[in-house]
């Protein structure tokens, strides 16, 4: 492998790296959500005789939905940029 190739491909790899590393930060902080809503479940049962809790538990469960989403399409998209830069060997 040439020098510029080489260069090229650390450049491309470290590209990928980013935004796995983006990605888990974005779900380091959905998590930080999903605590936060069960708490503010957990709470309304408490305080508030659960009259808040069905409310709360379609957002989480939407939330949760769409993140499932989201994660699901950035490993596919990190996959495959590993495979067409050659990552995978």
């Amino acid at each position: 492998m040439t020098r510029m190739a080489s260069t090229s491909k650390s450049k491309e790899l470290k590209s990928i790296a980013e935004e796995a590393s983006f990605q888990l930060a974005c779900s380091m902080e959905f998590t930080r959500w999903m605590v936060s809503l069960s708490k503010a479940i957990q709470l309304d049962l408490e305080h508030e005789d659960g009259r808040n809790i069905q409310g709360l538990a379609d957002l989480s469960q939407y939330l949760a939905e769409v993140h499932l989403g989201d994660v699901e399409r950035a490993c596919k998209a990190i996959d495959l940029s590993l495979n067409q830069s050659g990552g995978d060997q």
